[in-house]
């Protein structure tokens, strides 16, 4: 009998950062282990089996994904930042429960590639301390994680850091990217592209005055960099919502630029990366995609999780979040283009090392089935 995984995260939701995660989940296991099924619970189960070619079942039906569980040998919860309290407090309870009918079950629990943290409330780093101690395997994606579990007294397994699975998946075709260049307007010589990420934010650095501060100075910088670099501008939305943000930067700006407003695959999206000189960015997967591909990223932080990435490349944040100056984030984006061939290589090494560490969190599934 085929072995089966039930794999429990946040995926059907149109977030493209998440939906790599699945699909790099998934090219992983493929590559390891092809005999391996997959049951992926999911908010949208027909979208996600269609996209990922995998099993899916409702992530709000319980009976169901009991009856999951009952028939796999594993199950993943993961990757991505399950644990953490700033988006939701009911958000980790979720991932925890059905962490807690595995194991009910008797199958073993690998917490797989996670961010963990941050986690505010005493509640969920109570639930969080209690329900780790009893999973099989656990790996995150950055040191960070470990030292939020350290200080959680997470009395579970050896925690080991891998990567993102993210890293596992391949970017789409030359044919496909020109397709899509030539869809959203484009130019299409990309050289002097600046592929621009934004999104909103909760926790304690959230306000209108910060989200003020993000559309001008961003807008700001933008500006300076397209008339002094004759860049051209794309905003690359990456979840519902974005595009609105993006919208808004492009309103305050004098210089011209676009905003891709077509749904992508993570590997659709990967691919546009590569034909950007730079990627500036506030989510995660953005700057990710952008090191898959060798590009520079300039980083906005507004989470740890992004500090820990870009500090894993000898890089740190442009600025964060709320608190940006114009004028240094311009020169940031310059600095960053005119490195960027000399910053190539290194960006393809870390690539590559990331592939085999996100690898690795496959083969620790692996090992417990």
């Amino acid at each position: 009998m085929a072995r089966r995984v039930v794999i429990s995260g946040y995926y059907g939701f149109g977030n493209a950062g998440d939906e790599a995660i699945l699909a790099g989940i998934v090219a992983g296991f493929r590559e390891l282990a092809p005999d391996v099924q997959l049951v992926v619970l999911s908010a949208t189960p027909q979208e996600t089996a269609a996209e990922h070619g995998v099993e899916c079942v409702d992530r709000a039906r319980f009976g169901d994904i009991g009856r999951a569980i009952d028939g796999a040998d594993l199950l993943i919860s993961g990757g991505g930042g399950l644990l953490q309290d700033v988006t939701s407090w009911r958000s980790p309870l979720y991932y925890l429960h059905v962490i807690r009918l595995a194991r009910k079950r008797g199958k073993p629990v690998m917490l797989f590639a996670q961010g963990i943290g941050p986690l505010r409330r005493r509640l969920i780093r109570t639930a969080v301390r209690w329900t780790l101690k009893d999973v099989q395997a656990i790996s995150v994606r950055d040191r960070q994680s470990v030292e939020e579990l350290e200080r959680l007294r997470v009395a579970g397994p050896p925690v080991e850091v891998t990567a993102d699975p993210a890293f596992l998946i391949s970017p789409a075709s030359a044919g496909r990217v020109k397709d899509i260049v030539k869809r959203e307007n484009l130019s299409a010589a990309g050289g002097r592209r600046l592929l621009v990420n934004v999104r909103d934010w909760r926790g304690p650095t959230a306000s209108a005055r910060a989200r003020a501060n993000l559309i001008t100075e961003l807008a700001s910088a933008l500006d300076t960099v397209a008339a002094e670099e004759k860049a051209e501008i794309v905003f690359l939305p990456m979840q519902r919502g974005d595009a609105d943000l993006a919208g808004n930067v492009l309103a305050a700006m004098v210089a011209p630029g676009n905003v891709v407003l077509g749904e992508y695959s993570p590997s659709e999206i990967a691919a546009l990366a590569a034909t950007a000189g730079v990627v500036v960015a506030i989510r995660l997967h953005a700057l990710m995609f952008a090191v898959m591909a060798g590009v520079t990223p300039v980083g906005i932080s507004y989470d740890p999780k992004v500090d820990a990435f870009l500090g894993s490349l000898d890089l740190t944040p442009a600025a964060q979040v709320g608190e940006i100056d114009g004028a240094g984030l311009a020169a940031a984006i310059r600095a960053a283009m005119a490195s960027a061939a000399d910053f190539r290589p290194h960006l393809l090494e870390a690539a590559g090392r990331q592939r085999e560490l996100a690898l690795e969190n496959v083969r620790m599934a692996l090992a417990l089935m």
